[in-house]
């Protein structure tokens, strides 16, 4: 059989940049039967050309390698779980793949049936989904583009996401909200096991809850939106019923009326912008949990200053403060820095017996 004999599901973790993929992709990673890589080079071309073992050893490299290193990120590290070499019996392999790599999936129709013969089992793919109007905001912060542009981009990754929602059946397509991810991790966790056929294990969704925020922080907030920007982002957000639960968001960023909405569904539907999925399930807020001892403030995702707390928990795509950061991001990468509660030690391999503690 090679490589991993008990495989049952191949997982792709597709979503927008900033959208929470990266964390999701380590939660479901540290899950005892999962193997999550981060980005592997090959899945930028969705391993065209690689056979079977090509494939699963380069995922389990990256997997390795993201373990001994702490799957770092944006100069953050999210490893929560062990290596490959500690699981004995794996049954998910999978990949957190490159966010343009969405694009490529939706434009190619045959890459999901290559990929099932060559690997000889089904794909499955969770699609990661961020509040817009937060996600929208950091991408602008990061890369300095104009919200206008990014709020194309985005939505440009709904519509392709969308489009391979529709093409495949309810067993091999789900969305993920961060929210839930951060709201109710035990419940979330659960519902993805349950999709990709796995029990739920609660040694794994205990140390995830140990280190999640209960919220992630509203980036949103900390940009200026034109009636025009927040316009478009709400009559995208109408387009896609999964998306529903952000639209009250519109009213702490601004007061952009029905004309201004309408004129910029116009546009879409003038630029050729596809609907969302038709009969998308429509879900409510996520539920609150009460705040922990220790706890983070919950308007913000970002870990600490470990010179004032020592809190471990994570959210999506960490960042610097806004005020920090230029909008050139041309400013030095921020010094790497732990999720779990300890400082980074000069020259040494941080372990996930280290990360693992609260």
């Amino acid at each position: 059989m090679g490589m991993f004999p008990n495989l049952e599901a191949f997982l792709l973790v597709v979503g927008n940049a900033r959208s929470g993929s990266t964390v999701l992709g380590a939660v479901l990673d540290a899950h005892p039967s999962m193997l999550v890589a981060n980005e592997t080079q090959a899945s930028a071309t969705l391993w065209r050309g690689l056979d079977r073992d090509a494939i699963l050893d380069e995922i389990r490299a990256n997997a390795a390698h993201a373990a001994a290193t702490g799957r770092q990120s944006e100069g953050y590290r999210y490893q929560i779980g062990p290596g490959p070499d500690a699981k004995a019996d794996v049954r998910v392999v999978g990949d957190k793949i490159w966010n343009p790599a969405t694009l490529l999936l939706h434009g190619d129709h045959g890459l999901i049936p290559s990929l099932e013969e060559r690997l000889g089992v089904p794909v499955r793919i969770i699609h990661a989904i961020r509040n817009p109007f937060d996600t929208i905001a950091t991408m602008h912060r990061r890369s300095g583009a104009s919200l206008a542009n990014r709020t194309r981009w985005y939505f440009m990754h709904c519509d392709a996401a969308a489009a391979i929602a529709e093409r495949l059946p309810a067993s091999q397509f789900i969305e993920s909200h961060h929210d839930d991810l951060l709201a109710t991790p035990a419940e979330e966790i659960e519902r993805l096991c349950t999709f990709l056929g796995l029990p739920l294990d609660p040694d794994h969704v205990e140390v995830v809850m140990k280190l999640l925020f209960d919220r992630p922080r509203r980036t949103g907030t900390a940009v200026p939106w034109s009636a025009t920007d927040e316009a478009a982002v709400r009559a995208g957000i109408a387009r896609f019923p999964s998306l529903a639960r952000y639209v009250k968001d519109s009213e702490v960023l601004g007061s952009a009326g029905p004309e201004a909405i309408a004129e910029a569904g116009t546009r879409c539907r003038a630029d050729g912008v596809a609907a969302g999925p038709p009969g998308a399930a429509k879900r409510g807020p996520a539920a609150q949990r009460t705040r922990r001892p220790g706890e983070m403030d919950q308007n913000s995702h970002e870990p600490r200053e470990w010179a004032s707390s020592h809190d471990p928990r994570m959210s999506c795509d960490a960042i610097p403060d806004s005020a920090s950061l230029p909008e050139t991001c041309t400013a030095p990468a921020p010094t790497p820095r732990l999720l779990p509660a300890r400082r980074e030690q000069a020259g040494s391999t941080v372990g996930p017996a280290a990360l693992w503690r609260a």
